[in-house]
C-alpha cells in the first residue's frame, strides 16, 4: 500500500478525510506533530503535512496526495470561528503542538493568531504552490469532502465502503 498524504489546509475537511482514510483501511494520523511520523503511518493529514508535500513526494515516490479544498469565504469563516476557541499558546515553538506545526503555520500564514488578510493570502499561496508542483503529475486529487466516496475511492483504487462518508466538524450551514 502506498502512502497517502492529505495536503489541504486546516478547516478544509481534513478531519473528515482522516476518518474516511481510516475506514478505507489506512493506518491514519490526523494532525501529526512531526513529519518524521510519516514512517509510522500509511496516511497523514493536516498541518504540518500540508506544508511539506514536495519533500514527502521525493521521500515516498509512489505516494498519493489529496488536496482538500473549500471556498475561501467559508474557509475563512471557519478559521475565524475555530480561532476563537483555540488556545494560541499551544501553537508556539515550545507549546503542545510542537516546533514543526508552529513553523508550518508561520510558513503558511505569516502569523500565529487569526488574521483575515494573512490567512487569505496564505490560502492562495498554498493553492498556487500545489498547482505548480503537481501540474504535470497524476498523483494529486483535488477534492471536496462534500463529494463523498466516489472520487476518493476512484483515486485510491478502493472499493466503496458500505457506510456514509464521515463529515466531521461540519458547520451548521453547508459551506
Amino acid at each position: 500500500m502506498s502512502k497517502v498524504f492529505g495536503i489541504g489546509l486546516p478547516r478544509t475537511g481534513t478531519a473528515s478525510l482522516s476518518e474516511a482514510l481510516t475506514i478505507l483501511g489506512y493506518n491514519t494520523r490526523h494532525y501529526p506533530k512531526f513529519v518524521r511520523r510519516s514512517e509510522n503511518f500509511d496516511a497523514l493529514v493536516d498541518t504540518p503535512i500540508c506544508n511539506c508535500f514536495e519533500y514527502l513526494d521525493e521521500k515516498y515516490p509512489n505516494s498519493k496526495f489529496i488536496w482538500t479544498i473549500r471556498s475561501p469565504v467559508a474557509w475563512l469563516k471557519s478559521c475565524e470561528s475555530a480561532s476563537k476557541k483555540f488556545r494560541w499558546h499551544k501553537l508556539s515553538p515550545n507549546g503542545r503542538c510542537g516546533e514543526e506545526v508552529y513553523q508550518s503555520h508561520m510558513d503558511l500564514f505569516n502569523t500565529i493568531g487569526f488574521d483575515k488578510n494573512k490567512f487569505l493570502n496564505g490560502y492562495f499561496r498554498h493553492a498556487n504552490r500545489i498547482m505548480n508542483y503537481f501540474r504535470n503529475k497524476n498523483n494529486c486529487l483535488l477534492y471536496e469532502v462534500s463529494d463523498g466516496w466516489e472520487p476518493l475511492c476512484g483515486f485510491l483504487g478502493k472499493e466503496f465502503p458500505e457506510c456514509e462518508f464521515p463529515h466531521r466538524n461540519k458547520s451548521k450551514r453547508n459551506n
